[in-house]
């Protein structure tokens, strides 16, 4: 909140509706999906985050986007366990290094998710 306004409303220039609807729509990333060219990996901490970011993994399945959607139901924002450390930061370098560089991880635990992202890419 931002003197007492949420900051999407403060940046869109209102709520969703009436007469601020225009600025979301021109503004607002889940309005303009169709316009999102890049893969994107989304990660949430805790079941709250997961169902504020459902909207951006739903919309880009629907629109056959690139998208992985990772859930560390333990997770807090500055993750502290090793475990989620982990799979954050090794699983980012994973994803940046496929869809930058088409490179896989030869870790044969891994194969499923490469298989998965090829698959993401057609």
């Amino acid at each position: 909140f931002r003197n007492g306004v949420s900051e999407p409303n403060a940046v869109n220039g209102g709520p969703p509706y009436g007469a601020s609807l225009a600025g979301w729509l021109k503004h607002s990333p889940s309005f303009r999906m169709t316009h999102v060219n890049t893969p994107v990996r989304l990660e949430s901490y805790g079941l709250a985050s997961a169902i504020e970011q459902w909207e951006w993994f739903s919309l880009s399945s629907q629109l056959k986007k690139p998208v992985d959607f990772i859930v560390l139901p333990r997770g807090i924002h500055v993750l502290v366990r090793p475990s989620d450390r982990f799979v954050s930061q090794q699983g980012n370098v994973d994803w940046f290094d496929y869809w930058l560089n088409r490179r896989v991880n030869p870790d044969p635990s891994k194969q499923d998710e490469f298989v998965r992202w090829k698959d993401l890419s057609r």
